[in-house]
């Protein structure tokens, strides 16, 4: 196997103590020479995380997504980013209806959520804690392990903005842009309700006659 298939199909069991994230991702990645890391987001400590019988990739994605982290591999480099900002950003550009070849939108009647909880037991005395993040408006419940208050904290905050990021989606194909990529945010105008600002999750530019950019995006709301 090539160090790339390993990544991505070897499986793996280790337990993980006293770690953070970037220490995690930065062991893994020397295992791929020449993979090399690049962080950028502020440090999340991990007490003690089961890998069992997962890939490097799936697990290191795992924790990422735990964590409202991003991760890409690409150029023989693993990148690993805060999403929230990025989704903060100022916008890139402004895409009006009169501009889109075709598009397609989404919305979740539901609403998004405002806070979220999540049930735990402490590591230490065994005993049954809560917590709580936000407002009890629409209340996401989490489940899961933490190791401490305010990891809880952290978890429930990356799931409750992960779930009000797939709350609205919209898909534009547009004549080509190759200033356009993913993790960049646009404003999206003629569109009435789904008016608003957007956060690039995938770009794709393709040529076939002519040259045309397809856009996967999902809608910025307030984060919790």
């Amino acid at each position: 196997m090539t160090a790339d298939t390993d990544f991505t199909e070897r499986e793996r069991t280790q337990t993980w103590e006293n770690v953070t994230v970037q220490n995690m991702a930065s062991e893994i990645a020397g295992r791929y020479a020449p993979l090399a890391l690049q962080y950028t987001a502020d440090a999340v400590q991990i007490e003690s995380m089961e890998q069992s019988g997962q890939t490097d990739s799936d697990f290191l994605k795992s924790v990422c997504d735990k964590y409202e982290l991003g991760m890409k591999v690409y150029s023989s480099r693993l990148v690993i980013f805060d999403i929230q900002k990025y989704r903060q950003m100022p916008p890139v550009a402004l895409i009006d209806k009169g501009q889109m070849v075709q598009w397609s939108f989404k919305t979740k009647l539901a609403g998004t959520y405002t806070g979220g909880t999540m049930q735990y037991k402490n590591p230490t005395s065994g005993k049954d804690l809560e917590a709580k993040v936000g407002t009890e408006q629409r209340v996401l419940h989490v489940s899961g392990k933490a190791d401490s208050q305010a990891d809880a904290e952290k978890q429930i905050k990356a799931a409750v903005n992960k779930a009000n990021e797939d709350m609205t989606t919209l898909s534009v194909r547009i004549p080509g842009n190759p200033d356009l990529c993913s993790t960049q945010c646009v404003m999206i105008t003629g569109l009435g309700t789904a008016n608003g600002k957007y956060y690039i999750k995938k770009a794709v530019h393709a040529v076939s006659g002519k040259y045309e950019t397809s856009l996967e995006m999902s809608k910025v709301y307030p984060s919790i």
